[in-house]
């Protein structure tokens, strides 16, 4: 009797220290395509602005920033100084939404993280312009039984590698388009 209750308080023990630990989420890379030996399309920043919504408060810096370093692994783009009828004026529009959700009663109680991320590219010359998107999401659920456990969130590291799938998307999709593919 004494081992069938030592063995029932340990799968009680395992079963909520399991329940209540937050499942790993695994984010998929989008790597920047290296397709340029050398630059083909010449740029100017414009401007960088928040769209409507930017609930994991996005900075304008960050998404310069990895931009450039996008750019750079690219070999595709080269930033310029002075703008002229070759070199396109590059205006960035980004927005971030963050959807928290719990549902559950007294006795399990699930909750549901999730980031959208969405960057609009607009390269603008005198008769032409080009606008590509990309977006990342990433979501995150945890429950708690008996209200033991944290509520599930998401994470610095998450959320910049997220930002950077939704630059590198939109990277890439320019990329395409320029090279003619």
């Amino acid at each position: 009797m004494k081992k069938v209750s030592l063995m029932a308080f340990s799968s009680i023990c395992f079963l909520l220290l399991n329940a209540c630990s937050q499942k790993p989420n695994l984010i998929l890379n989008v790597d920047v395509n290296q397709s340029c030996k050398e630059p083909i399309v010449s740029y100017q920043f414009d401007y960088i602005a928040k769209g409507e919504f930017n609930h994991l408060d996005i900075q304008e810096n960050t998404i310069k920033n990895l931009l450039k370093t996008a750019f750079g692994e690219s070999g595709c783009f080269k930033e310029e100084s002075i703008l002229d009828d070759n070199v396109y004026s590059l205006e960035v529009l980004f927005g971030s939404i963050n959807n928290q959700t719990m549902q559950g009663n007294f006795l399990s109680l699930s909750s549901h993280n999730e980031a959208i991320i969405e960057i609009k590219l607009a390269f603008h010359k005198p008769n032409e312009t080009r606008i590509f998107n990309g977006k990342s999401t990433l979501g995150n659920q945890n429950t708690k039984y008996l209200s033991i456990g944290k509520f599930t969130t998401l994470t610095s590291p998450q959320i910049e590698h997220t930002l950077i799938n939704a630059i590198n998307a939109s990277v890439n999709e320019a990329i395409k388009s320029f090279r003619g593919n």
